[in-house]
């Protein structure tokens, strides 16, 4: 029987105890006592007094023979008789020890009670493992049986219920006990097998190292699923997607709203012949001719996928994928791909030898291939139509090779290859004034065959200019002033007249830097470290070039080929944490600006790896104080009991250096522990001097 189970037993057997107690004591059972009988008549004087109290009393002693032999000795006369009284008891336990309801009945209703808790007990003990009962539910069931056994039993030897009723009781707390004293525990065997950890098979959530702010990595993507495969590695783009080796179909082709030109839309064109399909591209402005799109100007529009898939677009029909003209998104593979154009003028076109078929309308082809080098047999297909009204707009330079207020190295006086986007093919010139086009003294190289000529930047078809800037000045701004005429092909004819120049220029500067300057690096001299690999801290500091000094900072040992980044740089202050054995370096630091400004800086140091705890060399009274010394500089403490104690518990010394007080007391024993600034300590159990002060 278990602790849970006695004490509940107990507490109930206390209670029904209690219950009977109290209905005792106003009078319950006290209503059970019969009242005296009336006093016998004597008739013989004493003798037979003794000799009629003999006969009447069904129950004597010893004692009160010898007294009624004394009273007849005595010739005491008698008055009255003893009560006559009952042994039968309302349980056998009761009968033997000699209660009943008329002589002590509390006693009575007690004992009846605990022979009833006593045969059910026993009764479920022997037959609870026959039934099946397993050893809890048996001890559970005894215990429960003994409490409804005594509430039963002594209730009706009470005489408050019937026997009917005393049986419902005793089941009902039987009931409840076993409830409050069974547990059911059940205990399961869990085998475990350290094996090699592998991804679920498929590829159901490879979608989700799509949805998280950072980048997905190859090692996310493989781990949510075995068909999960990382696409457009080191692009920037990467995407996790199911490998599915069984697809055989291509990807299905949507044009992309969300790519569209805000003032255009979508329209079904159903002049394309079967097996291709696609849209016509419509100019939603009121003033827009025929709905066709402005010359000129950019124009925006895309596709969108069912799976991550490769595109190209050609201005011909070509027969499958591989020989169509142009990459669409650089190549990667992706649910959506943008195509973005400058469209040239029906005039220019014409100009150019461009063929121009159905009255100034064009037609872009779409093909896309997925993973498994499955590709559209169909095309889908752009239709678009262009003004054809004179080009009437001086060209746009929208870009530059170097971006504006970029910084120049000090000393550098001239950037080559420098390079203008215009948005149609154009004749331009530079100058280091604000001056119109015709008084620009600088040429630029510009072709003017489209076809030789034509770029693709930031997802736009451009046309470069190239020159060779030169007067580059330092430590000032340096702006270069451009302007270009349009329509190249019409240079020296009777229609230069019909060109178009920018009438205001394009500013373009350049910064012009000092040095840059490593002001400190670091480290130099001696590094110790507690451990065998020595953290040694890189550092550097640089002002002066761009910016006041900000910079990207790497290094390198002297012997090496490659620097490496700092892992803290980017700023003006730098840093980078090296794990190195024991031995003597040589470091090369090399840091360098936006505008290409170096520097170099060499640090020479050596590690060496400090093990050993502190020792204590030196141990004395001094004044009031117990003083101590140690080896090296150290922090101590101390324990008045042992030295099996955390150094971090232990109570604090006065520490300076190598010197450590503590109050002098002939009465204690001081367990002392030391611990270096490397963080050496004794271990646990360990003191670094016990030290006993005597007089």
């Amino acid at each position: 029987m278990n602790n849970k189970g006695t004490i509940a037993i107990t507490e109930i057997l206390i209670l029904i105890i209690g219950i009977i107690a109290i209905i005792y004591s106003i009078g319950v059972v006290n209503a059970s006592f019969p009242p005296p009988p009336p006093p016998l008549p004597i008739e013989e004087g004493v003798s037979g007094a003794i000799d009629t109290y003999s006969k009447t009393a069904t129950h004597g002693s010893e004692l009160s023979k010898s007294i009624a032999v004394n009273m007849e000795k005595a010739s005491l006369p008698i008055t009255e008789s003893a009560p006559a009284v009952s042994a039968e008891g309302s349980s056998f336990l009761s009968s033997a020890v000699g209660v009943g309801p008329e002589y002590l009945p509390f006693f009575d209703v007690l004992l009846t009670g605990v022979q009833w808790a006593a045969i059910a007990y026993f009764a479920v003990k022997l037959l609870g493992p026959i039934f099946g009962l397993d050893k809890k539910q048996t001890d559970a069931a005894s215990m429960g049986a003994a409490a409804g056994g005594f509430a039963g039993g002594a209730l009706y030897a009470a005489g408050l219920t019937s026997s009917l009723a005393s049986f419902g009781i005793g089941v009902i707390v039987a009931a409840i006990v076993y409830a409050v004293t069974y547990k059911d525990t059940s205990y399961k065997v869990v085998k475990f097998s350290c094996n090699a950890w592998d991804a679920e098979v498929g590829g159901n959530y490879c979608e989700r190292c799509n949805n998280q702010e950072l980048p997905c990595s190859e090692y996310q993507c493989r781990s949510l699923g075995q068909a999960c495969e990382l696409i457009n590695k080191g692009t920037g783009n990467e995407l996790c997607v199911a490998k599915d080796l069984d697809d055989a179909n291509p990807p299905t082709i949507e044009p992309w709203e969300g790519a569209l030109t805000k003032g255009y839309d979508y329209t079904p064109d159903n002049t394309i012949n079967p097996p291709d399909r696609g849209v016509k591209i419509i100019n939603t402005d009121a003033n827009a001719q025929d709905g066709c799109v402005k010359a000129f100007t950019p124009l925006s529009f895309g596709v969108k996928l069912n799976e991550p898939a490769r595109c190209r677009i050609d201005s011909i029909r070509k027969s499958n994928y591989s020989d169509m003209l142009l990459e669409i998104s650089s190549g990667l593979k992706k649910y959506n791909h943008t195509i973005q154009l400058e469209l040239p003028g029906v005039a220019n076109s014409e100009q150019e030898g461009i063929e121009i078929q159905n009255d100034g309308e064009f037609e872009l082809y779409v093909r896309c291939e997925d993973a498994n080098e499955n590709s559209n047999l169909a095309t889908f297909v752009f239709k678009y139509c262009v003004e054809k009204g004179p080009d009437n707009t001086a060209p746009e330079i929208v870009d530059t090779s170097v971006i504006n207020n970029f910084p120049i190295a000090f000393g550098q006086n001239s950037l080559e290859n420098f390079k203008i986007y215009t948005n149609e093919p154009a004749d331009c010139r530079w100058s280091f004034e604000n001056e119109d086009y015709k008084d620009m003294p600088n040429s630029m190289i510009c072709n003017a065959d489209r076809s030789e000529n034509g770029e693709i930047v930031n997802s736009r078809a451009v046309y470069p200019c190239s020159t060779t800037l030169t007067g580059i000045k330092d430590r000032q701004e340096n702006k270069f002033y451009f302007a270009c005429i349009d329509q190249p092909l019409l240079a020296g004819t009777d229609r230069e007249s019909d060109r178009n120049t920018n009438t205001e220029s394009y500013v373009h500067t350049l910064i012009g830097t000092q040095p840059l300057v490593i002001d400190d690096a670091g480290p130099n001299g001696t590094i110790t470290d507690s451990s065998l690999a020595v953290k040694v801290t890189l550092t550097a500091e640089t002002s002066a070039g761009y910016n006041e000094g900000e910079a990207t900072c790497t290094y390198k040992e002297i012997s090496a080929s490659k620097f490496t980044e700092f892992f803290k740089t980017n700023s003006y202050t730098h840093s980078t944490d090296l794990n190195l054995g024991e031995g003597d370096y040589e470091y090369l630091i090399r840091c360098f600006d936006l505008g290409g400004n170096t520097d170099t800086w060499q640090v020479n140091f050596t590690t060496e790896s400090d093990t050993d705890t502190p020792e204590i060399v030196r141990a004395y009274k001094q004044d009031v104080s117990l003083k101590i010394v140690t080896n090296e500089d150290a922090e101590c403490v101390y324990d008045t009991t042992s030295c099996n104690y955390l150094f971090d518990d232990g109570v604090s010394m006065t520490d300076n250096g190598k010197y450590h007080f503590i109050n002098w007391d002939i009465k204690k024993k001081f367990y002392i522990k030391c611990r270096d600034e490397y963080g050496n300590e004794p271990n646990p159990d360990k003191c670094s001097a016990i030290i006993s002060p005597i007089e």
